[in-house]
C-alpha cells in the first residue's frame, strides 16, 4: 500500500514512532530526504547507494556541479548518481556494468568506497528470519539495500534495486527509487522476501538477489 493511503500513512506514523523510541533517530525519514530518483532505467544501483550514502553522511565528494562557481571550502559534499558511477571504486570493480550490477557488486563497491557490508541471498532463508535480520540491523543504526524482482513483489518489471526503510506490522517499507513510477510502499514481508529469493542469471555461482547490509565501518 501506497502513502497516499489512509493505511499507508498510518503505516508511515507507526514505523517512524517505533524507530524514534528504539534508537532516537528514524532511518526511514533520513533516507526518504535523500532518496534519489534513479537517472535512467539502469542506475536504480547508483541511486540506491547514493540514497544511502547520503543518509548516513559518509565521505560525500564535492560534486563539481555544485562547486563549479564556488570556492572549494564553500561547495557542498553530496554524494550524485554521477559521483557514483564514475568513482574509482566503481570503476574498478563494476567495469562498464554499473547499470545491471549484481547484488555482490553491488555491496563491493560500496565495500570499496568503506562502508561496511553484509551481503544476504535470500534463497533459503525464512520470511522471519528475514524479517529478524533486516529489523536488527536498521535498528542497530545500519541501512538495507534491497535487490528484489519486481514481478513476485506484484509489481511491472524485473530486477530492481531499492532501500528500505524499516519493517513494521507486517510489512517493509520500500523507498522506490524509482519514483517516475512508484512512490514509497509498503509490501508484506512474505511477498518481498519472495521476490528477493528470486534468481539472478548475472549472479555468479546460481546465488540469489537478496539484501545488503551496510554501515560504518566501526
Amino acid at each position: 500500500m501506497f502513502l497516499n493511503e489512509p493505511e499507508g500513512a498510518r503505516l508511515l506514523a507507526q514505523l517512524v514512532a517505533d524507530q524514534l523510541k528504539r534508537t532516537g533517530s528514524s532511518l526511514a525519514l533520513r533516507v526518504l530526504a535523500k532518496l534519489e530518483t534513479q537517472e535512467n532505467l539502469g542506475a536504480c544501483g547508483p541511486a540506491s547507494a547514493v540514497s544511502v550514502l547520503n543518509a548516513l553522511e559518509f565521505r560525500a565528494p564535492r560534486d563539481p556541479r555544485y562547486a563549479a562557481t564556488m570556492p572549494r571550502n564553500l561547495s557542498y559534499p553530496f554524494w550524485t548518481q554521477d559521483a557514483f558511477v564514475f568513482s574509482p571504486c566503481a570503476t574498478r570493480v563494476l567495469g562498464p556494468y554499473v547499470f545491471g550490477e549484481t547484488l555482490d557488486g553491488f555491496s563491493a563497491v560500496l565495500s570499496c568506497i568503506g562502508l561496511s557490508t553484509d551481503v544476504v541471498h535470500a534463497a533459503g532463508v525464512p520470511t522471519a528470519d528475514a524479517v529478524r535480520r533486516i529489523e536488527g540491523a536498521i535498528n542497530a543504526g545500519a541501512a538495507v539495500v534491497a535487490n528484489f524482482d519486481r514481478r513476485v513483489a506484484h509489481e511491472v518489471g524485473g530486477g530492481h534495486f531499492s532501500p528500505l526503510g524499516g519493517s513494521v506490522a507486517g510489512y517493509f517499507f520500500v523507498l522506490d527509487v524509482a519514483r517516475y513510477r512508484y512512490q514509497p510502499v509498503f509490501v508484506p514481508h512474505d511477498a518481498f522476501v519472495a521476490a528477493m529469493a528470486t534468481p539472478d542469471d548475472d549472479q555468479a555461482d546460481g546465488k540469489s538477489r537478496g539484501f545488503v547490509v551496510l554501515a560504518r565501518a566501526s
